[in-house]
């Protein structure tokens, strides 16, 4: 099957984790169910969704970072199984036996990296609330921790801003430098681009901004 959707898949598993054999600590029920579906593709889930869709489960826990499909793989197999019969009891059993006990490898990958991230940040430093609301750093603020959360659950977002940044002469040096991220760098000439020069960066105004605004007035990562 396609690597980078078989990498998806186990990054949205919470048992599997690409191994060849179960580990002695994990439930080896739903190891084997998510191993099966992150290593195939060519399953039909059309009668599985449309079921899932007429108990009224179609936007149950939603952003818990399972996706649809294997929900639906695990309503099949608890109704195979005879543990249930109405979206009650599968809810229940879904929530308190497969969710809850453990979080997705994706989750817990983000969590290892975030404060490797933060320590990168000169102004985001974890905090659930902005501490610079209604001052001129407010914004900047906003952005490192968008990067903080994007970079901790994909790599491939680095890549883009990568990308991003190696569209303008100059600017992998200035990186270097102040020690800024490549890709937290070409976060901020991607929205410099957006808010201050309407589709056009002038570089002598973006390096005067990240010199005199953003190096200067931030701590030391």
């Amino acid at each position: 099957m396609d690597m980078k959707l078989r990498h998806e898949r186990i990054l949205d598993c919470r048992y599997y984790n690409g191994e060849d054999k179960c580990p002695e600590s994990i439930n080896e029920m739903f190891w084997n169910y998510e191993m099966l579906w992150a290593n195939r593709e060519d399953w039909d889930w059309t009668e599985e969704k449309d079921r899932f869709k007429r108990m009224g489960l179609e936007f149950f826990e939603n952003g818990d970072g399972t996706p649809f499909d294997f929900k639906c793989l695990l309503l099949n197999r608890y109704l195979h199984w005879n543990l249930g019969t109405d979206a009650d009891t599968f809810s229940e059993w879904y929530i308190s036996n497969y969710q809850q006990p453990r979080k997705t490898n994706r989750q817990r990958r983000a969590e290892k990296r975030k404060p490797k991230l933060i320590a990168q940040c000169r102004y985001y430093n974890g905090e659930e609330e902005n501490p610079y609301k209604n001052t001129d750093f407010e914004m900047i603020w906003s952005y490192e921790s968008c990067w903080v959360e994007r970079l901790s659950e994909s790599y491939q977002n680095a890549q883009q801003l990568y990308w991003h940044l190696g569209q303008y002469p100059g600017m992998i040096e200035l990186a270097k430098k102040y020690k800024i991220p490549r890709s937290l760098l070409g976060l901020f000439i991607n929205r410099y681009e957006y808010w201050h020069s309407m589709g056009e960066v002038y570089i002598d105004g973006f390096k005067d901004w990240v010199e005199s605004v953003y190096v200067k007035n931030g701590k030391m990562p």
